[in-house]
């Protein structure tokens, strides 16, 4: 247990430590730095690992995780040693106050963030971590329904690296899919990685899923809090940042109608979720960010934290329509070239956005406004300058004749065709200039990024060149539903789709020119899949639905920030009237000295009247702003409802995905057969112990997890079922070759499924029974002399 704590702790403080030396305040804040630490440290000892096997040959072990955390400590020092920051490139007194109290300083200017993050998030966390990932019953292994699927395929991962097929691989290309023989991995394994290497250093299994699990969505929540502090800077950024934050975790369609429209169903126990399924007959197109994607989807807790941070860094640029080659950019490009091992998703995305985020880059640069430079307005000021002052004398001399003022016109017209023609030609050359700066920051970054990424890109090769289904083909998502397009879309992702849009006139020109990409990735996801399963499409419009929550809270505050307006005009209103109202009484007592007697009572009268309307106004007033902010909640209401109803129903939608027996069943395995070893079953269930608990392989697993993996296993479906039942159709020849053609020796039987082993290949392959339950039977092939 204490191999595992210090590889995390040490791990992490390296990565804090050298983030903060070179990119604190530039332009990183501190917890943004211990943030990204996080998930860093967790790619950084896995990919040591990873080498540490593949160049020593030393596996999982007390000296395999001594070395990781010896090598963690003595680039720690050096660092330390070698890092001499400048005074001129820190704040002023930032060196002497220390890390910890400059975190703090940002705790306590952000403290409504961070008291609702640790005192309701990170328990909400804690607890929906502890209830899905291997709670242990009397009755066996539990999860909750959005994990039932997810987790025995994690699970297989993890124990292939710990203690079956994967458990001694020399290199990547080595590397199995333990659910179909002679594949090789395809998946972005390095999250499963990492909760092996922590649970070979002592640390529960059950505890790593939620301690890595809590951690790492708490660190994507401050990111992205941070990202909108950043990227939609307007009033109130505090509050609609923590308003974003929370609304991208519950944040869904229009599911949660059904449960006031037909609360019956509500009751039934793994049915209805609000989200993906809000009654019996239509399934949407999303599911929850929280419960639907970082909690049975491990990859994206590594993943969606790099694109975060790689996204403001580039915004940053922009913003400041700086091209130039620095530690941000820098930065930006290692952090890309770590997603495709941690979540190739993420590097997909951020491939597919910022393709068009540089083209709409350069095309921003004909266009400059506020993107031209401030030397070239300083410039294009000093020319102005001394063109007024030009005109200004021969102003002054024009007064002696009235000749001298057609030519003092014509010069003032000359000088101004001359100053445009000026900005102009300086606005084309900087233009220019821009652009070609621009295309040199791309080039480098895309260069750079690739390259680097090389090595984890080769990993992926066999998948896009060898045989694979339905990979990128259109397919409009609305298709299989019964409504139109723009119905299906509204239902599914609700208020935030129809506020993204009217929030768009909100945005300025460089948050616009950002936000275009992801609105193009969003439509493509609409129009293209680019897994079999149209829900792999939501990893990606995970992505777009981070920016289109940020403009709806836009929406939002706006919408308070006008009444709001609207309060402090009414009252102004009122003040005038009483300064007109007082200005006409002294205009009365100064003309009318006479007749103040005779008007007293239609004055008296006149302040009455007066008095009520202004009563009334002001109730009105408050009215009409008391309707304004019930119909903000309502908005934001109306976005969450579905996400929390999902996540509520969480606590009773228990699933049961390994009984007692399997769990003996799966150590039975790991203690008697060999690592490598390739079994054979009769059932197709997605948790079967052979490889769920025992990591082994199996010669054609779970049709549903080959199908959304885009494998072609239909022949080898086939076949194992002749393997197992031996129809009459397969010869004896026929039958042994196909045992040799596989290498298989093992066979694991569900004594109650449809398929049961034929007794011919007992006796004429020669297998023995060596574990008998009343569920489950495994026979060992018998090597004959």
């Amino acid at each position: 247990m204490l191999e595992s704590i210090f590889i995390f702790f040490f791990s992490t403080l390296f990565t804090f430590y050298n983030l903060f030396q070179h990119f604190y305040l530039r332009p990183l804040h501190a917890i943004e730095c211990l943030a990204i630490s996080f998930p860093l440290g967790i790619i950084e000892t896995s990919m040591v690992s990873v080498l540490i096997r593949i160049y020593f040959g030393i596996h999982f072990g007390t000296l395999h995780n001594w070395i990781i955390i010896v090598l963690i400590i003595l680039l720690f020092l050096v660092s330390v040693l070698l890092s001499k920051p400048k005074k001129e490139d820190t704040s002023p007194g930032q060196m002497s106050i220390g890390m910890i109290a400059i975190i703090k300083n940002e705790i306590r200017q952000h403290y409504i963030f961070y008291l609702v993050s640790f005192l309701l998030l990170l328990p909400l966390l804690i607890y929906l971590f502890d209830i899905h990932y291997i709670p242990i019953s009397y009755s066996g292994v539990q999860t909750r329904k959005n994990c039932y699927g997810d987790l025995p395929f994690h699970l297989t991962l993890i124990n292939s690296f710990l203690h079956g097929c994967n458990s001694r691989f020399r290199s990547l290309q080595s590397l199995q899919f333990p659910v179909l023989s002679d594949s090789q991995l395809s998946y972005p394994f390095l999250m499963d990685y990492s909760s092996a290497l922590w649970a070979s250093g002592g640390l529960n299994l059950r505890a790593t899923f939620v301690f890595q699990g809590a951690t790492l969505t708490l660190s994507v929540l401050v990111l992205i809090y941070y990202f909108y502090l950043r990227v939609f800077k307007s009033p109130y950024s505090k509050i609609r940042s923590l308003l974003s934050t929370i609304m991208i975790l519950f944040v869904g369609g229009y599911g949660w109608v059904q449960y006031f429209i037909h609360p019956e169903q509500g009751k039934l126990k793994n049915y209805i979720d609000y989200l993906f399924k809000p009654d019996a007959n239509n399934e949407l197109f999303w599911i929850s960010f929280l419960d639907g994607t970082l909690l049975p989807q491990r990859s994206t807790l590594l993943g969606y934290p790099l694109l975060i941070i790689i996204f403001k860094l580039l915004y940053i640029q922009i913003e400041k329509n700086n091209p130039s080659i620095n530690r941000q950019m820098i930065l930006a490009t290692i952090l890309t070239s770590l997603t495709p091992l941690s979540h190739f998703h993420s590097y997909f995305t951020i491939g597919f956005i910022l393709s068009f985020l540089s083209i709409l880059t350069l095309i921003s640069q004909f266009f400059p406004s506020k993107m031209v430079n401030s030397k070239n307005q300083n410039e294009n000021k000093t020319i102005t300058d001394t063109s007024s002052n030009n005109s200004n004398g021969s102003s002054n001399n024009s007064n002696n004749s009235n000749n001298s003022n057609s030519n003092s016109n014509d010069d003032k017209i000359n000088i101004k065709k001359k100053k445009k023609i000026v900005v102009l030609q300086n606005v084309k050359s900087s233009s220019l200039t821009r652009i070609f700066k621009w295309c040199i920051f791309w080039a480098v970054f895309a260069i750079l990024s690739n390259l680097l990424a090389l090595p984890q890109l080769l990993f992926y090769f066999p998948r896009f060149t060898g045989d694979h289904l339905n990979f990128l083909h259109i397919f409009p998502v609305w298709n299989s539903s019964n409504f139109s397009a723009i119905q299906y879309l509204v239902y599914s992702l609700g208020t935030v789709l129809i506020l993204s849009f009217a929030g768009i006139p909100l945005l300025n020109r460089i948050q616009l020119l950002f936000y275009t990409p992801f609105l193009i990735l969003a439509i493509t996801c609409c129009f293209i899949l680019f897994q079999p399963w149209k829900i792999d499409n939501i990893k990606l419009l995970n992505i777009w639905m981070i920016m289109a929550v940020g403009i709806t809270n836009l929406v939002i505050v706006k919408i308070i920030t006008f009444g709001k307006n609207f309060l402090k005009l009414k009252c102004n209103s009122k003040q005038d009237s009483d300064k007109k109202k007082k200005i006409s009484n002294n205009n009365g007592k100064v003309h009318n000295n006479n007749n103040n007697n005779n008007k007293s009572d239609n004055d008296d009268k006149h302040k009455f009247n007066q008095n009520k309307s202004i009563k009334l106004k002001k109730y009105l007033k408050y009215l009409v702003f008391f309707l304004i902010i019930l119909i903000s909640i309502s908005i934001f209401l109306s976005c969450i409802l579905s996400g929390i109803l999902s996540t509520i129903r969480l606590k009773n939608q228990e699933s049961q995905i390994q009984s007692v027996i399997d769990i003996n069943v799966g150590e039975f395995i790991i203690n008697n057969t060999p690592h490598d070893s390739i079994f054979i079953s009769n059932s197709d269930f997605h948790a079967n112990p052979l490889h769920t608990i025992a990591g082994r392989q199996i010669l054609c697993g779970y049709s549903g997890w080959l199908w959304t993996h885009g494998l072609d296993f239909t022949s080898k479906k086939y076949e194992m079922k002749e393997m197992i039942r031996a129809n009459e159709k397969i010869s004896n020849e026929q039958l042994h070759e196909l045992y040799e053609k596989y290498n298989v020796t093992y066979i694991l039987i569900y004594n109650n499924d449809s398929i049961q082993l034929s007794q011919r290949v007992i006796n004429e392959i020669n297998f023995m029974l060596i574990y008998f339950s009343p569920k489950i039977s495994i026979y060992k092939k018998i090597l004959l002399k």
